[in-house]
């Protein structure tokens, strides 16, 4: 028995994704692009990081020197040159180093950043897509506007990425994907499932289908899907949303089972990752968390932010702070007050010590849709059933604030004991918890849309990601649309007197 959705009971960056996440189409693919060997080289990407990631002596007189006004800058510059000889060409710079001489040695061995992305036409895009003939006349010219975007944001890598990979930051990509436009020149994890979604709308199913298997590549390769397609973005995740990628490609392609057979291993490494390198016990139950206290330098797109930030901690040990740094911006909600132990400051960060709703919401989902998958393809889905059943318990055990009426986010101390995170509501308390298919463990889901509507979090425009405004990018007045996706769609699913009030 197959099902589509997880039972009851268990960024893009714009408003505009929510008009693009209704339904899915299909179209025929185009020809097949270039493929060359599906993973990344790990050598080269280890030579690459030599230059451009933590300890890099390179990237450290770079970013310090405030060479560039956005740190992103020169870590997505190509090198000339292979990383071991801009690293002798570096070490022979006369000493003391100025910036003069720094400005002359990025320009004699870097080019410009961005110049290994290329722009690419997709072959399935079309202007009048199925999409414009089942919205309303009124809202037809916006999803029109919406669609004839897509051709602006679609990239492949160049050439000389797969010759040398050593020499940027980049992944290689054997097939196109999708950017978010702006500074951002590469994909992103949990930015690609919205994106995935717009496309199956838009009839753009190979497009799609392109977007996910560059991240099934990922996996492929390191055993996680990393933050973005870049070295120094890939010892860090992002909410994990690739299973329901591949399902809603599964469903556009017509329900095809080799392509279910071929992911499903890969989802299945995956979920092993969250499972394993992100545990943590909390109480009599063990849930997931972000971050890796491994990862205890600054991030180099956000260097000298990072060290800012850093130096502002003064009671803390630097690496510390980095790590916490490095592991909201693997949650996505970089940066929130749920993350802050003052709830205002971020030089108290501390998203290493907080049992995130939202993670363990998706892992949930992500155990469901493994277990449906198996299911569908005649294997047993028991085992990621009990994992679903278990999580449940769990959230319901640590996380559910039965008082509250929500599921809230909580800090563990170092006994593994547990206190509520923040007073204050956060969407992530209600979204995606519901999206994920979890109904509240009292029975009362009365009461929890009461708790919502009484959250301070619901406004005529949308709903704000947390009830306090401390000038945080996920923090109120600001709304972000992948929320408001899993809010509408969770309410919908509860059904009742709920769903009048997801259609807000």
């Amino acid at each position: 028995a197959d099902r589509a959705l997880p039972p009851r009971g268990a960024r893009m960056r714009s408003a505009a994704a929510l008009v693009v996440v209704a339904a899915a189409a299909m179209s025929s693919e185009p020809s097949e692009p270039r493929l060359p060997p599906p993973v990344q080289n790990a050598t080269a990407l280890d030579r690459a990081a030599t230059v451009y990631c933590d300890g890099s002596r390179i990237l450290e007189a770079v970013q310090r020197g405030n060479l560039f006004d956005d740190c992103k800058e020169f870590v997505d510059m190509p090198l000339k040159i292979d990383p071991e000889d801009a690293l002798a060409a570096f070490d022979a710079l006369p000493k003391p180093l100025t910036n003069a001489t720094l400005r002359r040695f990025v320009e004699e061995h870097f080019d410009e950043a961005g110049s290994d992305v290329e722009a690419h036409r997709p072959d399935d895009w079309t202007p009048t897509p199925a999409l414009l003939e089942r919205v309303a006349p009124a809202w037809a010219p916006f999803v029109g506007a919406l669609n004839d975007i897509w051709p602006d944001l679609v990239r492949r890598t160049t050439d000389a990425v797969s010759e040398h990979p050593e020499r940027r930051s980049l992944f290689f990509r054997r097939r196109p994907f999708v950017v978010p436009g702006g500074r951002f020149r590469e994909s992103y994890y949990w930015d690609t499932y919205w994106v995935v979604r717009g496309l199956l709308l838009c009839d753009m199913v190979a497009t799609a289908a392109s977007a996910v298997e560059n991240l099934l590549d990922d996996v492929r390769t390191f055993g996680l899907v990393p933050n973005g397609g870049r070295v120094y973005y890939r010892e860090r995740s992002q909410p994990p949303l690739l299973a329901e990628m591949v399902w809603a490609v599964f469903e556009a392609k017509g329900r095809d089972a080799a392509y279910l057979a071929a992911a499903l291993p890969v989802l299945e490494r995956e979920h092993a990752f969250w499972r394993d390198r992100r545990s943590v016990v909390a109480g009599d139950h063990t849930l997931q968390r972000y971050g890796d206290a491994a990862a205890a330098g600054p991030r180099p797109e956000s260097y000298r932010e990072d060290v800012a930030t850093a130096r502002s901690a003064t009671a803390r040990r630097p690496g510390d702070v980095y790590a916490n740094l490095r592991a909201a911006a693997e949650s996505g909600w970089d940066f929130s007050s749920r993350w802050l132990g003052d709830g205002d400051s971020l030089s108290t960060i501390r998203t290493r010590s907080i049992v995130p709703v939202d993670l363990n919401a998706a892992l949930y989902r992500v155990e469901r849709r493994l277990a449906s998958m198996r299911e569908s393809l005649g294997r047993d889905g028991a085992p990621y059933d009990a994992a679903a059943d278990a999580r449940a318990a769990a959230m319901n055990g640590v996380l559910w604030d039965g008082a509250a009426h929500r599921w809230r986010d909580v800090v563990l101390d170092d006994r593994g004991a547990t206190t509520w995170a923040s007073p204050g509501p956060a969407l992530s308390d209600f979204c995606t918890p519901l999206w994920a298919g979890l109904d509240p463990p009292d029975g009362d889901v009365a009461a929890l849309v009461a708790a919502l509507q009484a959250s301070g979090l619901i406004g005529a425009w949308g709903a704000a990601a947390t009830s306090v405004d401390t000038g945080q990018q996920w923090d109120a007045p600001n709304a972000w649309p992948p929320l408001q996706d899993m809010l509408v769609e969770g309410l919908a699913r509860l059904g009742g007197g709920a769903a009048p009030l997801g259609g807000r």
